[in-house]
């Protein structure tokens, strides 16, 4: 979730538009970019209500319709707030397998506020100049947090590729999230968050494909077909089940033999 502020007083923050993405872990689309307005989940802009849970309604609303905007209507004073909804663990890793892939695997980062706002477990930072106060976690524990480690998971198996040649694939990965591949189509990647089945163009490869499936959750891998396949129609992959932590989303590899 970013925050961009077009105008600031330093005596009391005002906003002229604040425009809150709400990423949720999920790529930006066209039927879902609508807007949601704090106002509409019952926020009031008059300085004494605490605005937390009614915001907190739009960023869930928001996640729910797939990604979008959370508005703060224009001139509205910045509303009281005491502890936002924070993407979790899944909406951690699940926006950097959506992102990278559909960016062509040109970067990704991760952060936790712990860690950028130095706290210790004596002394926590506090209310940003926003007037937002970002969590209370401890820097030494943010460090650990799983969404760390699982995001090192993912740079762990786009080191084992060729990363850096992939482009996104704009087609021949249907139902999935977002899906990239290389120029000569040796080394592709599909990304599915909700555990939708991926159906694969398999004419656009040069020859006999394996495929695999990649838990995010812990780096396992498992044969997403029961022998290569060759290079002609389509193939339906259906991930297996739940991940190791309950969820959805898997990662399909497909490499050429």
């Amino acid at each position: 979730m970013k925050i961009l502020r077009k105008n600031a007083r330093a005596s009391r923050p005002m906003l002229d538009a604040v425009l809150l993405l709400c990423l949720a872990g999920l790529p930006l689309k066209a039927e879902s970019s609508s807007r949601h307005v704090i106002t509409e989940f019952g926020a009031k802009g008059d300085g004494r209500t605490l605005n937390t849970a009614a915001i907190n309604r739009a960023i869930r609303a928001c996640h729910d319709a797939g990604g979008g905007m959370v508005w703060v209507p224009d001139g509205a004073d910045l509303p009281r707030v005491r502890s936002l909804t924070e993407l979790g663990t899944r909406e951690a890793r699940q926006a950097f397998w959506a992102h990278e892939l559909n960016s062509g695997c040109a970067g990704h980062t991760y952060g936790a506020s712990g860690i950028f706002q130095i706290n210790r477990p004596d002394w926590k930072f506090g209310q940003a100049f926003s007037g937002l106060d970002w969590g209370q976690l401890p820097w030494r524990d943010a460090m650990h947090l799983p969404g760390s480690r699982q995001i090192g998971l993912g740079a762990a198996l786009l080191r084992s590729l060729p990363w850096h040649e992939m482009a996104p694939a704009t087609n021949g990965f249907k139902g999935s999230t977002a899906a990239a591949i290389t120029p000569d189509a040796e080394h592709a990647m599909a990304f599915t968050h909700s555990g939708k089945a991926i159906t694969v163009t398999l004419d656009r490869f040069p020859g006999v494909v394996s495929a695999r499936w990649f838990d995010p959750t812990t780096g396992d891998t498992r044969a997403a077909s029961a022998a290569p396949l060759s290079p002609r129609g389509e193939h339906t992959f259906t991930p297996p089940g739940k991940n190791a932590a309950g969820d959805a989303d898997w990662v399909l590899v497909i490499q050429a033999e």
